[in-house]
């Protein structure tokens, strides 16, 4: 390939040859996501929140986010009339439903995106609730995300997840291994490679996925 490129999206190649109905093998992409699930059992992945209580993990396992439950924590933490009013919290908490990030749990593919890059999780905790005091802080000058630095300790649970339960992303995550390896090719780093693939999961997890964790130490990062 040419000097300092590394990646290109092939998907105009694909359509190309569909129009044209030239019947091509299938990629190294689809390949690879076709016998992962035959060579491994379970894909290691880390979970970074900021429990209150470590046990209710190791007795409940990892459950998706409940927009419910956590509109009520929401309004329990940062309703403080007259300046934080019902109003303003609702507009909060529609923020936070337009992102989009209740019914899923995130695992990250590599903890050391967790205390870099991705912090926020170790800072805030949930994301759900981050946004919503991030909200407010625009909306009423309230310094609502230091609340939320209070509360639980930062941890990074270590996890194998089954891997017909993350099938949803082991495409996407096979894209990304191909795409790594390539660059690793090209311009050799001599170590592994910090991998940012998030696994967005729907269906809870028990206990028994979990390896162990750690509390690890953070440099912050504000979320936007």
């Amino acid at each position: 390939p040419p000097e300092y490129c590394y990646w290109e999206d092939p998907t105009w190649l694909q359509n190309a040859l569909d129009t044209a109905r030239v019947h091509t093998q299938a990629s190294v992409v689809d390949i690879l996501a076709d016998r992962l699930p035959m060579a491994y059992s379970c894909v290691r992945a880390y979970n970074a929140c900021r429990p209150t209580d470590i046990e209710d993990y190791y007795k409940d396992g990892f459950l998706p986010a409940d927009p419910k439950a956590l509109n009520g924590l929401a309004e329990r933490y940062f309703l403080r009339p007259p300046r934080i009013t019902r109003e303003f919290l609702d507009r909060a908490i529609q923020v936070a439903k337009e992102a989009r990030r209740g019914g899923y749990i995130f695992f990250a593919l590599d903890d050391r995106i967790l205390t870099t890059f991705s912090s926020h999780y170790l800072t805030y905790g949930s994301e759900y609730l981050a946004d919503i005091a991030h909200e407010l802080q625009r909306l009423t000058g309230e310094n609502c995300p230091a609340f939320l630095k209070t509360i639980g300790i930062p941890t990074v649970f270590v996890c194998d997840l089954p891997i017909e339960n993350t099938m949803s992303s082991v495409r996407a995550l096979s894209g990304r291994l191909v795409e790594c390896l390539f660059e690793e090719y090209i311009r050799p780093q001599g170590e592994a490679p910090a991998i940012d693939f998030t696994l967005s999961i729907s269906v809870t997890f028990p206990p028994s996925v979990i390896v162990s964790h750690y509390h690890p130490e953070i440099r912050e990062r504000d979320v936007e």
